[in-house]
């Protein structure tokens, strides 16, 4: 237990290399120096070197290992590679296991480092120490540190055994997979060796036949140079026929160019005096094309002009249709108050005969009861003391009820009067309307009777134009406006609302309901 206490890293160290070196003689290379009293001292900078076994193939087949029987450690001749036995796989695998090496080896080296520093700090303590009375004062705490460290360090010890056996299993399958590999790059590159022995029997083959075939290319070559030369003498007589070809063609080529130079001469003297003529129709023509686009431009000038009368005119259009549509329901409407105002004529008329027949019944029944009131006073005399005042207030009764129904029989009557000037300056308007409206349709009669070379009794039917024309002639005439908007927004306001479909009654040129109102007068009509 003193010994561990005192060198833990010799005994960590003992024991790692006892564990590494069964694996393989060559792996582990385990140096160590003893316990100083300065510090721990190594072998390479570390206390385990892990180094790999060089694997080497010679170009045939055969492959060497060096390892702990050995002795000594090859060197390969040449790598084996999948394509042609150079560099290949096995040399990848064993980069690959080399770095894990290197990496396990640092591990271990940062471990033995701090060991390392353990120790130094484990010496300043002896050192400190120095006696044996620092010695005694060592308590059992600083023991039990100790134990803990080395259970740690035991640890770690077999944490790194188990990490050794796992590179260890590592290393056989890929040593396994190399030899593997290196065994199928070896068939490989026996059969490509193979190969290549046939194709260099086949080219010695085709070497020796190209020398017999040599007689052959010879009369060959000897066959190229006749038809060369014959196509050189070929190409000779074309270019001479060329030649004569071209100058022949030339010659008539002159010719024709002359025969044409006199036709054009002949034709220029012959056209001397027609070009004159057409000079002066083209100067005829260009003054022609002149007037033309100066009438053009007026054209459309008017045409502008037209256009924006159009316009005005479609405007114009549209307001006369509005005023038509007005006039039409305003007709309709006035219609409609003169049917109800001949209605109130009839029934005031009834009112006025039931008056007068009641005003006729009243003063039979007062004769009648001032006759029976004579024989009743001059039959019981006796009895008017006693009755003369009953019989007084049922006089004066009568009376208040006949004076009562003169003044409603009055006010009647001046209703009736009202009503019936109504009527009649309603009936004036009218009959003004109706004599402007005949003349405008009399007018429009002419007009077409004149543009169709009509006799004006023909003319019956007009069409929509016409009616148009014939309401623009009408709302012409400012006394027609004139009693229209008197009618409107004067004097006379209609009771009754236009009813729904007045805007599709027609103009009725006759109005004709006036001779009624004046037999009305001849037979009768009105109050005594």
């Amino acid at each position: 237990m003193s010994d561990v206490l005192h060198n833990p890293t010799s005994s960590a160290a003992n024991e790692l290399s006892k564990t590494l070196k069964p694996l393989h003689p060559s792996l582990v290379q385990h140096s160590s120096s003893p316990y100083s009293s300065s510090s721990t001292q190594h072998a390479a900078g570390s206390p385990f070197n892990l180094s790999l076994p060089n694997h080497s193939a010679r170009h045939g087949g055969a492959v060497n290992e060096s390892g702990g029987g050995g002795g000594s450690s090859g060197t390969p001749s040449q790598q084996l590679s999948p394509l042609g036995g150079i560099s290949g796989a096995p040399g990848n695998a064993q980069s690959q296991f080399k770095k894990t090496i290197s990496s396990i080896n640092q591990q271990i080296h940062s471990q033995l480092q701090e060991l390392q520093s353990d120790d130094s700090l484990q010496q300043h303590l002896l050192v400190k120490r120095g006696s044996k009375k620092n010695k005694q004062k060592i308590s059992m705490m600083d023991s039990e540190k100790w134990m803990e460290y080395v259970r740690q360090l035991e640890d770690k010890n077999e944490m790194l055994e188990h990490r050794l056996e796992d590179l260890n299993h590592k290393f056989e399958r890929y040593k396994s997979t190399a030899e593997l590999r290196q065994e199928t790059f070896i068939r490989r590159e026996k059969r490509f060796q193979e190969k290549d022995h046939v194709l260099n029997l086949k080219l010695k083959d085709m070497v020796e036949n190209h020398s017999q075939d040599g007689n052959e290319m010879n009369k060959l070559k000897s066959l190229k140079v006749q038809i060369n030369d014959r196509i050189m003498v070929l190409q000779n007589d074309f270019e001479s026929l060329l030649t004569k070809q071209k100058e022949a063609h030339k010659v008539e080529i002159e010719d024709t160019i002359r025969k044409f130079a006199r036709d054009l001469e002949l034709e220029r003297k012959k056209n001397s005096v027609e070009e004159k003529d057409w000079q002066e129709k083209a100067t005829a023509m260009k003054q022609s094309l002149e007037e033309a686009v100066s009438e053009a431009i007026k054209l459309d000038e008017q045409n502008e002009q037209l256009i924006k009368k159009n316009k005005e005119l479609q405007i114009e259009y549209k307001a006369q249709k509005d005023d038509r549509s007005m006039i039409l329901k305003n007709v309709a409407m006035v219609k409609r108050e003169n049917q109800r105002l001949r209605d109130r004529i009839k029934q005031l008329e009834q009112d006025v005969e039931y008056h007068s027949t009641i005003s006729t019944q009243l003063d039979q029944q007062l004769q009648d009861l001032k006759s029976n009131h004579q024989t009743y006073v001059n039959s019981s005399q006796s009895r008017r003391s006693v009755d003369q005042s009953a019989i007084m207030e049922r006089e004066q009764r009568y009376e208040d009820t006949i004076a009562r129904l003169k003044r409603l029989l009055d006010q009647e009557r001046r209703n009736l009067k009202t009503v019936r000037k109504s009527q009649i300056t309603l009936l004036a308007e009218r009959s003004e309307l109706e004599i402007f409206l005949r003349q405008c349709i009399d007018d429009v009669r002419t007009e077409i009777a004149q543009q169709n070379n009509m006799p004006t009794d023909a003319a019956s039917s007009f069409s929509r134009d016409d009616r148009n024309r014939t309401i623009e002639l009408l709302l012409s005439k400012e006394k027609v406006i004139q009693l229209l908007y008197g009618n409107m927004f004067g004097k006379f306001k209609p009771r009754m609302p236009p009813m729904h479909g007045a805007e599709d009654e027609t103009l009725d040129p006759t109005f004709g309901d006036e001779e009624e109102y004046y037999d009305g007068e001849e037979s009768g009509f009105g109050y005594r």
